[in-house]
């Protein structure tokens, strides 16, 4: 509460003047933050080679039964 002035609505006045100085004091900027640009080239081959090896496990399983393609 303040009793700066003789009346209580100046008072008040100076009351929200200054909790609104402490707030915009207080205030902290955000932070500039980068954008993710997704998955790199590196990345990309990694995937396709660790894709293609997972593929020739799954076929070397498939190619001991007599299976063809659309019979499973």
């Amino acid at each position: 509460m303040s009793q700066e002035f003789r009346t209580q609505s100046a008072n008040k006045e100076s009351c929200i003047g200054k909790l609104q100085e402490m707030i915009a004091d207080a205030y902290l900027e955000p932070k500039e933050r980068k954008l993710w640009e997704g998955i790199g080239d590196k990345g990309k081959k990694i995937r396709r080679e660790a894709k293609t090896r997972r593929s020739d496990v799954k076929a070397s399983r498939r190619a001991g039964k007599n299976f063809s393609k659309g019979d499973w």
